[in-house]
């Protein structure tokens, strides 16, 4: 753990990695083509590192979307009730099936994996039984 203005600051191995290779180019033990090879990245993008940890410290080679929630989310309100329909009303139908009534009963699109996904969770998903040849 690493300090900075008073707050803890946790980074993973990689970042801890590339935050020990650009100080070591701040204080011009390394080249950046160097410190690049070292990464296994190109110039520029070592550079930009170098830079921003220059200007940030150590949060200079964190990911600027960490601890965000995803653009893309879809809300727990619509988790929690295509789980619910699909645990009470449609216990019985397949996960397309089912999408497709989430479609045309209740104006509801999601994707087949995520709802896959949710439903899996959940201990909702039904194997496809196996086929004896």
């Amino acid at each position: 753990m690493s300090q900075q203005a008073g707050k803890g600051v946790f980074l993973s191995f990689r970042e801890q990695r590339r935050l020990d290779v650009a100080h070591q180019v701040l204080r011009a033990e390394l080249t950046v083509e160097q410190a690049a090879k070292k990464l296994g990245l190109s110039e520029k993008q070592t550079g930009r590192i170098v830079k921003k940890v220059r200007e940030l410290g150590v949060l200079g080679v964190r990911h600027g979307n960490r601890g965000r929630v995803p653009a893309n989310k879809t809300p727990d309100e619509v988790k929690r009730l295509a789980i619910d329909l699909l645990r009470e009303d449609y216990y019985d139908f397949n996960l397309t099936h089912f999408l497709e009534k989430l479609e045309a009963e209740h104006a509801l699109t999601l994707c087949h994996e995520t709802v896959r996904l949710w439903a899996l969770a959940e201990g909702l998903v039904k194997r496809a039984k196996k086929i004896r040849r």
